[in-house]
């Protein structure tokens, strides 16, 4: 794997972090919990836990599967790069 091809898979980690966990699910998440129905979630913090892992699952499980089909498709057989789209992906989402 060349540098150029693992600073394109933390790119793409970082992006996709960017795209689908703050963005997509961030408007999900103001479409379904807006109108006061956040606040009767939160009542019940076991719904509102099952409900967030599901919401960030679903986005962030969806969004790996999109970089590694159409992004990360020459390289997805090696090994390192999973390795260096998780750095990308965790270092955005410790540092945002």
């Amino acid at each position: 794997m060349t540098k150029k091809e693992k600073g394109f898979a933390i790119f793409i980690g970082c992006a996709t972090f960017a795209v689908f966990a703050l963005v997509l699910e961030g408007a999900c998440n103001a479409l379904i919990l807006g109108g006061g129905r956040a606040q009767a979630l939160m009542q019940k913090p076991i719904l509102f836990g099952l409900f967030g892992g599901l919401m960030a699952g679903l986005f962030e499980e969806t969004g790996r599967f999109v970089a590694f089909k159409f992004f990360l498709k020459k390289t997805r057989d090696d090994n390192s790069t999973a390795l260096y789209y998780g750095a990308g992906h965790a270092g955005f989402e410790v540092f945002y």
